[in-house]
């Protein structure tokens, strides 16, 4: 594990000019889109006691089978994304 220099690349500029034109017409978009537009209240808030109640009250089940769910998509990327050492390093890191 560590710095890993392949993956290191010289073109660092482009995806963060990118990144920063992207941010800048989303925000544009969204100045235009709303303006001054002020979002008025729809009545008085839910109580986070009443939240509660309903998330492990009725809905217990089906929030324990969510957090599974996203539990095995957290493990199974986690093993998508790691890159097993060729045989080459896997010696180069034993001499060392």
């Amino acid at each position: 594990t560590g710095f890993d220099e392949g993956l290191d690349g010289e073109k660092k500029v482009y995806p963060a000019v990118l990144s920063v034109a992207l941010f800048l017409m989303m925000s544009w978009a969204s100045i235009t889109a709303f303006g001054t537009t002020e979002i008025v209240s729809q009545g008085n808030p839910t109580p986070t006691e009443v939240l509660g109640v309903a998330l492990f009250g009725r809905f217990v089940i089906p929030f324990e089978v969510v957090s599974i769910v996203l539990l095995a998509a957290l493990i199974g990327g986690i093993t998508i994304a790691r890159r097993d050492p060729s045989p080459a390093e896997e010696e180069e890191r034993r001499l060392v």
